[in-house]
């Protein structure tokens, strides 16, 4: 396959990691549960990385892409497990197996 197309379908080394995270919390009143996803929002966005998901009450579904292959994804992956962990009121942190980005429409 050309490069051109491998980079338009995402494939081989244009191919983009992500992981599914689930994070389980205390409920909290609707101004702390404000800043509480500001303050994930900001940390998954200072780390270059882009997630997408739910918040609901006292939990949090989000799919978070790592970017590219071969950029250390387990290292990025790691940074946003033990940033969770660290958050006052978090109970309990799963992040998933690495998934396409593009293609892997499993849920974890």
């Amino acid at each position: 396959m050309k490069k051109r197309l491998r980079k338009k379908l995402h494939r081989g080394e244009f191919q983009e990691l992500g992981f599914f995270l689930k994070v389980k919390y205390a409920e909290m009143p609707d101004e702390e549960f404000d800043r509480f996803t500001d303050c994930v929002i900001d940390k998954i966005g200072s780390l270059g990385l882009e997630c997408g998901g739910r918040f609901d009450v006292n939990e949090l579904e989000l799919f978070v892409t790592t970017g590219l292959v071969n950029t250390d994804e387990a290292g990025k992956r790691q940074a946003v497990l033990d940033f969770m962990n660290s958050l006052p009121g978090v109970t309990s942190v799963e992040g998933s197996d690495f998934a396409d980005a593009w293609y892997d429409t499993k849920k974890a």
